[in-house]
């Protein structure tokens, strides 16, 4: 089963279908999962359970007023009203009536949730679309088992009517489908990629990986595979330098270039900055680094969820045939991405327009704080800390001696709460304490970690 997927989100699966899937579910609020091809990572996906993905889930919503020519705002039981789009639900709206939507996307800086009346209910090969009770194959799905198949078609047949009866009975706002468990919706991300191997690191969480994918993904469940190795299944596989890098602004290119990605919240400006060439670029050596960051930034976008409208500030180009060349490549590597994607060209000051629907909440949010204009730049939220804490402490090891975490204030008060579970749960693989010394002046993102 697949939150959120809609019939036509899988046009870049091709790719990466085969790859080795790495979860790190050690820590129970907070899930990675990373796809990983031809030795580098293809696909990236953070769940928290402090900051769900809202996708896919169903609502019975009450409408509210119109929200200008966007549609009607829909109170669904969410801090932000979701938007419905207008002219969607085949038939009148009038505001305080039941409305039975879906989350096409997660809400963005001050936005809620983007809604559809076209309920969409997806698994890993098909999609049931509520309206008209009809099935659509996703990319990938045509070698599938035919009993496969129709065990999903079951599946979806009876969430449905599960979702249709609870809406018959209950007063809006009411959640009538959702996935509460990070790694379900994680692992449910990710099985229309349908992974060669799936291989999760944390033993209770392997538990419940096999117990979800028996009943909602068979073809995932075939590839799972525990990781047991003490060292973390990131760190053994070399792809936490990837990961880490995604938190990060500037990319260095093997080539020499760089590109340096700023996410705002209207838009994300992108620059590729000539770096070690700088002083002998000619008109050859520009195109060969912009196709270069071509790649790159196609592969950024997507691992990063990158949504809205992107800006790229290129290397300039002598000739009109090498800019389309770099488009051409732009649109090659777009491709691949499973989320619809589109290079609409160079704008009138020379700039590379791009853009790419919103879903799932975008890594930079989960990451950080919400743009502040007293405090300007990005932080990092508590939580981002918190998890590098935790993670930090993992790579000391197993031990008898405790051990003490210096940390932020606003890091310890969330270890102390929402994280505490997390604490345990390291607590409990290492068998040694932690104990966690909150200090006034210590930046979000400083830490130190010593034997208590």
């Amino acid at each position: 089963m697949s939150a959120g997927a809609a019939p036509d989100d899988s046009g870049g699966l091709d790719a990466a279908i085969g790859s080795d899937l790495l979860v790190d579910a050690v820590l129970p609020g907070e899930v990675r999962g990373a796809l990983v091809g031809g030795g580098r990572v293809v696909e990236y996906a953070l769940e928290r359970r402090d900051q769900p993905s809202r996708l896919g889930e169903v609502f019975l919503g009450r409408l509210g007023r119109r929200a200008g020519s966007m549609g009607f705002f829909v109170d669904i039981g969410l801090p932000r009203a979701g938007v419905l789009a207008p002219g969607r639900t085949g038939r009148p709206l009038a505001e305080g009536a039941a409305v039975l939507v879906q989350v096409t996307a997660d809400g963005h800086g001050s936005k809620g949730p983007k809604l559809s009346a076209d309920v969409a209910l997806a698994g890993p090969n098909l999609v049931l679309a509520a309206a008209s009770g009809r099935f659509a194959a996703r990319k990938g799905s045509r070698d599938v088992e035919p009993e496969i198949l129709a065990a999903e078609r079951a599946r979806l047949e009876e969430r449905l009517a599960a979702i249709e009866g609870q809406a018959a009975t209950a007063a809006p706002p009411a959640r009538l489908y959702g996935i509460d468990d990070p790694l379900a919706r994680l692992l449910a991300w990710f099985a229309p990629f349908k992974p060669a191997r799936c291989i999760i690191d944390g033993a209770e969480a392997f538990a419940r990986a096999r117990g979800f994918c028996r009943e909602a993904c068979p073809e995932l469940a075939r590839g799972l595979e525990a990781h047991r190795a003490v060292r973390p299944l990131f760190e053994a596989c070399e792809i936490e330098p990837e990961i880490d890098q995604l938190a990060g602004r500037r990319i260095e290119l093997p080539s020499g270039p760089a590109i340096v990605i700023e996410e705002m919240e209207t838009l994300t400006a992108i620059d590729v900055d000539a770096g070690a060439l700088t002083g002998r670029i000619g008109s050859g050596m520009a195109l060969r680094a912009n196709l270069a960051a071509a790649a790159e930034i196609a592969r950024q976008i997507r691992l990063r969820n990158i949504g809205g409208l992107v800006v790229i500030d290129a290397l300039r180009l002598r000739r009109p045939d090498q800019g389309k060349k770099v488009l051409a490549a732009l649109r090659a590597e777009t491709a691949r991405d499973r989320v619809p994607t589109h290079v609409h060209g160079f704008t009138a000051s020379g700039l590379i327009e791009i853009t790419r629907e919103r879903g799932r909440t975008s890594l930079s949010s989960l990451l950080f704080e919400d743009w502040d204009e007293d405090r300007p730049g990005r932080h990092k939220r508590p939580a981002t800390a918190a998890f590098e804490v935790l993670r930090a402490v993992r790579r000391e090891g197993a031990g008898r001696g405790a051990i003490l975490c210096r940390v932020a204030p606003g890091v310890a008060a969330f270890l102390a709460g929402e994280g505490r579970a997390d604490l345990a749960a390291l607590e409990s693989l290492l068998g040694r304490t932690i104990r966690i010394h909150s200090e006034s002046d210590r930046p979000t993102d400083h830490f130190q970690i010593v034997p208590a």
